[in-house]
């Protein structure tokens, strides 16, 4: 029987052609797990073989569109959106990215299967009614809280959130009926 992340990877095309319509692409690689480089608008994504049974697209790409709602309009143009993760000096954005993703996906199904799988998957678990707000120990909060408000700020303005959204409503959609056949 299939895993419900088996199910969502049936969705890649839609997730990939979401991107592709904003003048971005998706290219598979073994030279890093996940990276966007800004001057081309690439998202670099490692092959299937390397991804963890429960990464899907959908899960990398929103992830990855949530970095940019917190880091704002220029990050597109911008490697892995601005961040330095080569240290901890922008883990408190990292977070940010994770509450504005936990307060997006406010539906239990999207937020259980379209959660990242990240060393800071932790964090985002230990988010609970109001990630915008939770304060979580040892998650530098008040500034991922300030960062994220202004990513959800961000996200009610994208001239591409209906469209993300949709995208979101047929994942769930897909889930759903998946939870119904068990």
């Amino acid at each position: 029987m299939k895993t419900p992340w088996q199910h969502l990877r049936t969705l890649d095309a839609a997730w990939t052609h979401f991107l592709s319509a904003r003048g971005a692409s998706i290219e598979r690689t073994d030279a890093c797990f996940v990276a966007w480089l800004g001057e081309t608008c690439t998202l670099l994504v490692a092959h299937d073989k390397d991804l963890d049974a429960d990464d899907t697209l959908a899960q990398i790409i929103l992830h990855e569109l949530c970095h940019h709602l917190v880091e704002g309009t220029q990050s597109w143009q911008e490697d892995d959106w601005g961040l330095n993760n080569q240290t901890d000096d922008h883990l408190y954005r990292e977070y940010a990215a994770l509450r504005l993703q936990a307060a997006i996906l406010a539906r239990p199904l999207l937020r259980q299967y379209l959660q990242p799988t990240t060393d800071h998957r932790w964090f985002y678990e230990a988010l609970r009614e109001d990630p915008l707000n939770d304060a979580i120990e040892g998650g530098a909060a008040h500034q991922s809280i300030s960062a994220a408000k202004q990513g959800w700020a961000n996200w009610e303005q994208w001239s591409h959130r209906d469209e993300l959204q949709a995208l979101l409503d047929t994942s769930e959609a897909l889930l759903s009926s998946l939870a119904r056949a068990r």
